[in-house]
Formats: structure tokens, C-alpha cells, sequence
């Protein structure tokens, strides 16, 4: 509804809004010669203090006629043509304030930070990183990033999401490193998105996500203010959302997921062997129990004699095929690893513990699984652990369910040909069109060195071209910038 010149109309249509909610404040105060004016606003979301003792006393020294909000001590304000462009504006923590006889309501944004202070990454670990990690406030959020890059190129572009929650969502890059046209394409997807709410950034994520379909994550989601800080020094881009305590960052690549801050604090040396067994612990967590399957359904032969005996003597009371029985003690690791998730830490590590032990005794003993099956089922868990990105982990723990299906039916030919077909969805991925698998399909030379072995910082001078930075190299040239 457009602002009426009638004041008694627009403070009737504020109250009719406002009628079933008792945080929303709407005040009538008069003008020093007498001409009325209303504030709204919601009360515990504004600065009291500030409304109190400079906003009111400022508004009530004017007069109807020389009323200039240019001259109110307080920062920023704008000018509102609606009402509910206005409650919008209060919703989320600004003062709506609106004149007799005036045309234009006036918004000031003073509000209070409600919520909890930056505290240390729960979910993601680190040894030598910050030691900070964002929060559900938005601005809080912003400042963390303007402190660590104290550059004027950094940029926050607004957009405006969720038609019932009327939520903000900042576009975050550094001007003359992230490119251009990319960044086209990411605002016409948010602004094509078409929701009521979003609770998460993973919403976000899946609904601008270039293949919807494909389980594999094409974005990372990070709680880390440093990791969302080197991938805006990477020419990336960063989206935050109000309410999610996790950053946005694309486009990705494969191999990102399996890259954390440590590697990069750590000696070369160092950062590339934990590089490595997270590598290694992907491909265990994903063919490990199908291998297993494979060799002892069709391919035993292989297996040394006297192993051999070993196998054959730990499943002879086993009355299930090594397919059925790989799948019910992967279940049954499921059910305790969610069990151990959402109880409370205290207990959830007590039952994750005990629950593994006694059930997978239980099950030797009852001869529904293997001695062996439950050594290989525990190393699949451990080796997932290594994986970084929970997302990725969760992608592997699915992908893992089909590999060992194409074992069980046909063999190491279905594990070849599994692997085949996980390679080429992989290859046909893309993360804000650009490849899944870069720099190794298509493969660039320069970028190979933090894939998998991690250099020292003196060869590391070229940014990876998966963003396609405008600025390809770190630093300074020849002493300029």
C-alpha cells in the first residue's frame, strides 16, 4: 500500500498489520509545532539508547514544513514510498518513521545485534587455523570478512530472497579478481530463485546448483571465516544468507574437498602427506567393501592359500552371501552413526563406541556376518572420517551402496564398469560452468601442484584458474601491484 496523505490511514493500516504482534511498537509524537508524526519498530531489535536520546529529540526539533532527514544525526536513512516497503524494513531491524502531510516515510536502521559472538569452528577442525567461525547475524558476518581483507575491492552485493521470510543474501567477491561474466551468471540464478524461505545455505546451494540432479555437492559450505577468506583471494565467490552460520563458496572443484587450512600452515612436506591419506582414505571408503565383495564372490581365486583358509573358516557359519552381508553391516553402522550424531556429544561418543562392539560381536557370533566383514566395514568408516567436506562424505557413503551392488552382481567387471560411469558423471559436472575435475580434465599444467602434493609458497605464486581469476598472479610484479 502506497503512503496515503491522510495520517489517520496509514496509522490505521500500521496497526491493522501489527494487530497480532506485541513486539511491534507504533508511537505518535508531535513535531514541535504541533504536526504529528508515528514510529514503528520492533521492540529488542533496535538501540534504544540511540532512539531515545538522538533519534526522537532530532525529528521532534523540526517543524512540518522544514522537516530535512538529511540533517537527523543517524545513519543511513532512506526514503520509503510504501507502508509495506516500511514494515519490510522494520521486520529487520529498522525504524519506520512517517510525517503528516508528507508523501515519503522515512527508514533508519538502528538496530541491536541479537545473537551469539563469533566462537571456534564445531565442525571444522583445525590445529593451526583461526580460531573463528561465522555466525546467523548477517553483519557480523561482513565485518569478519572486512577485517581479514582490508581491501576496498572487497564487495557485498545485496539481493533480496524468500517471498514470505524476506531474507538478505550478499554476493561477496573481490572487485578485479573475480570474473565478470561468472558473476553474471550466479546473480541471474539468485535472482530467478523463487522460494518462501531459506532456512540454510544449502537451500541456496542446491537450487542454483548447475546439475540438481547429480548427489555430488557443486559448491562448498564452510563455517570458517579463513577458508572463505583464501577462496576470495582465489578470484572465488562467497555467498552469505541471513540466519545461516555457513559461507557459500563457488565455483569448486573435486579435489577441493579434500583440501583444509592445515595443509597450507603445515611444511610442504607435511600438508602433502595428509593430502595424501585423505586421498586414500576416499578410495577405501568407496571400493574397499565392493572389493571385498568382488574377491570372495568370483574372484577367491586370487586370494593366497593359506589366507584362503583363513576366509573359508571365518565364514563357514556365515549363512548369508558376501553382497547381503556387507549391506546389513553397513546399515547397521548407519543406524549407529546417525544414533551417535543426534544424541548428545556425552553420550553419543559412549554409544558409538559400545553400540559398534557389541553389535558387531553380537553378529559374528550369530553367524550373520564375517569376522573379516566387520574388520572391513570398520576400516570403510575410519577411512570416510579423513574426508573433510561432510558433504562429500555423505556423497561417498551413497556412491558406496552402488559400487557395492555392481560387486555383488557382476564381479570386478562391475566394479570397472561402476568406476567407469562414476568417472564420467564426474567429468560431465560442472560448478557455475566451470569443470568438476580441474585442473586434471581439462588439465592445467600450472594448477597440478595443489591437487594432491602441496608446494612450497614460492612455486604457489599463480592463483588456480578454476574461477578463472582476472588476476592470475599472487602478490606483486616487479614491486607494483
Amino acid at each position: 500500500m502506497k503512503i496515503s496523505n491522510d495520517f489517520d490511514k496509514n496509522m490505521a493500516f500500521l496497526k491493522e498489520a501489527a494487530a497480532d504482534s506485541p513486539d511491534y511498537i507504533i508511537i505518535e509524537r508531535k513535531l514541535k509545532d504541533g504536526t504529528r508524526f508515528l514510529l514503528c519498530y520492533i521492540d529488542n531489535m533496535i538501540n534504544s539508547d540511540i532512539l531515545n536520546i538522538r533519534l526522537l529529540p532530532a525529528i521532534m526539533g523540526f517543524t512540518g514544513e522544514n522537516f530535512d532527514f538529511r540533517r537527523i544525526p543517524a545513519s543511513p536513512i532512506r526514503e520509503v514510498l510504501s507502508l509495506d516497503e516500511g514494515l519490510t524494513g522494520v521486520a529487520t531491524g529498522g525504524v519506520f518513521f512517517l510525517i503528516e502531510g508528507h508523501m515519503k516515510g522515512f527508514q533508519v536502521r538502528i538496530e541491536r545485534w541479537v545473537g551469539r559472538t563469533p566462537d571456534k569452528p564445531e565442525n571444522e577442525k583445525s590445529v593451526q587455523g583461526s580460531r573463528d567461525s561465522f555466525v546467523e547475524n548477517l553483519r557480523t558476518n561482513l565485518a569478519i570478512l572486512r577485517t581479514k581483507i582490508a581491501n576496498y575491492n572487497l564487495r557485498f552485493e545485496q539481493h533480496d530472497i524468500g517471498s514470505t521470510t524476506k531474507q538478505q543474501l550478499m554476493i561477496t567477491y573481490i572487485h578485479g579478481l573475480a570474473d565478470e561474466d561468472m558473476l553474471e551468471r550466479l546473480r541471474k540464478r539468485i535472482d530467478a530463485l523463487n522460494f518462501d524461505g531459506f532456512l540454510s545455505s544449502s537451500y541456496v546451494a542446491q537450487m542454483i546448483a548447475d546439475q540438481k540432479r547429480s548427489p555430488f555437492p557443486q559448491w562448498i559450505i564452510t563455517e570458517r571465516t579463513d577458508k572463505a577468506q583464501a577462496a576470495l583471494l582465489e578470484g572465488r565467490i562467497i555467498i552469505l544468507l541471513t540466519g545461516s552460520p555457513n559461507a557459500l563458496i563457488l565455483p569448486v572443484s573435486f579435489w577441493s574437498f579434500f583440501q583444509t587450512m592445515d595443509d597450507f600452515t603445515f611444511h610442504p612436506w607435511t600438508g602433502s602427506l595428509l593430502g595424501f591419506f585423505r586421498f586414500l582414505g576416499m578410495f577405501l571408503s568407496l571400493f574397499l567393501p565392493a572389493l571385498y565383495i568382488a574377491v570372495l564372490s568370483y574372484h577367491y581365486y586370487i586370494v593366497p592359500l593359506n589366507l584362503l583358509s583363513t576366509l573359508a573358516a571365518s565364514r563357514s557359519m556365515v549363512i548369508f552371501s558376501p553382497l547381503v552381508e556387507a549391506i546389513i553391516m553397513e546399515f547397521l553402522f548407519e543406524i549407529i552413526r546417525e544414533a551417535s550424531v543426534r544424541l548428545p556429544s556425552f553420550i553419543g561418543t559412549t554409544i558409538g563406541i559400545v553400540g559398534g562392539i557389541i553389535i558387531g560381536q553380537t553378529a559374528v557370533e550369530a553367524g550373520i556376518v564375517s569376522n573379516l566383514m566387520v574388520i572391513v566395514v570398520s576400516i570403510t568408516a575410519i577411512a570416510g572420517f579423513l574426508i573433510p567436506d561432510q558433504y562429500m562424505a555423505q556423497t561417498l557413503r551413497f556412491t558406496r551402496y552402488i559400487m557395492m551392488l555392481f560387486a555383488g552382481f557382476f564381479g570386478f567387471a562391475g566394479l570397472i564398469i561402476g568406476a567407469s560411469l562414476l568417472f564420467i558423471h564426474l567429468l560431465n559436472l560442472r560448478s557455475l560452468d566451470r569443470p568438476y575435475l580441474s585442473p586434471l580434465f581439462p588439465t592445467h599444467r600450472k594448477n597440478l601442484s595443489n591437487t594432491v602434493i602441496r608446494m612450497p609458497f614460492k612455486l604457489l605464486r599463480t592463483r588456480p584458474n578454476q574461477a578463472k581469476p582476472i588476476d592470475q598472479v599472487r602478490g606483486k610484479r616487479n614491486g607494483k601491484k
